[in-house]
Formats: structure tokens, sequence, C-alpha cells
């Protein structure tokens, strides 16, 4: 069987990625749901939950560079990685923040040559630096 009829051998790494960061969202979320009805946030768990979203926000960052790691073929993987990055955008940021930066995910993802924008860490520095929001 020659790589025309493999196109997607290659592009495993990526997919691998794609899914590892689905499931640490899920995990993250989950985990902050439960502690939201269980017992009332504090300001301690404000600062680490704001760090471990801009952990994840580099993270998913360079879930979506990966594609540069196999020219031309890496550029495929876009079209699955855009609507999930927007879609975990949309979640982690909530709100008009998300909305936008959803929007503004699905357009650097999809665009071909874009993919070294960090998305998900412009999202944070807007939400956390230059809103201030301390939630």
């Amino acid at each position: 069987m020659n790589y025309e009829e493999r196109p997607f051998e290659t592009n495993y790494p990526t997919i691998f990625g794609i899914f590892i960061a689905i499931s640490i969202v899920n995990k993250y979320y989950m985990n902050t749901i439960e502690q939201e009805i269980i017992e009332p946030e504090t300001q301690h768990k404000n600062q680490t939950s704001k760090f471990g979203l801009l952990a994840l926000s580099i993270l998913f960052d360079a879930v979506g560079m990966l594609s540069f790691a196999i020219p031309g073929i890496g550029e495929f993987s876009d079209i699955i990685w855009a609507p999930i990055s927007a879609f975990l955008v949309y979640k982690m940021y909530r709100g008009a923040v998300g909305k936008i930066g959803g929007m503004v995910s699905f357009i650097e993802e999809i665009i071909p040559g874009l993919d070294f924008i960090p998305t998900f860490t412009l999202t944070w520095i807007y939400q956390y630096v230059i809103k201030k929001d301390n939630v």
C-alpha cells in the first residue's frame, strides 16, 4: 500500500494530541463543576483555577501548532482541530470573550500558515490581564 492510500497514517501525533486535549478539558471542567457545587469558592481556588486555565491554554496552543511538525499534511489536520479549538475556547472562557475567542480561534486554525498564533493564551491574557477578571 503506498502513501496515497493511507493519507492519515503520518498524522497520528496531531490526532492523538487532540484527543488528549479534549480529555484534559473534560476532566478539568468536571472537577471544577463538582467543587463549585460542594463547597464555595475562595480567593485561593480562584487563583488556582486561573493559572490552571493558563496551563491548559498553553497546552492547547501547543496542540494547535503540532501541524507544523508535518508540513503539507499537517495543514489538513487543521480542518479537524479548528472546530474543536473553537469549542474549547468557547467553553473555557464563556460569555462574550468565549464566543469571540472561539470565532477567532476557528478562523486562525482553518487558514493555513496561521497556526503559530497562540489564540488560547492570548484569550487568557485578555481575560485576566487586560480585563483584570479575577474569577
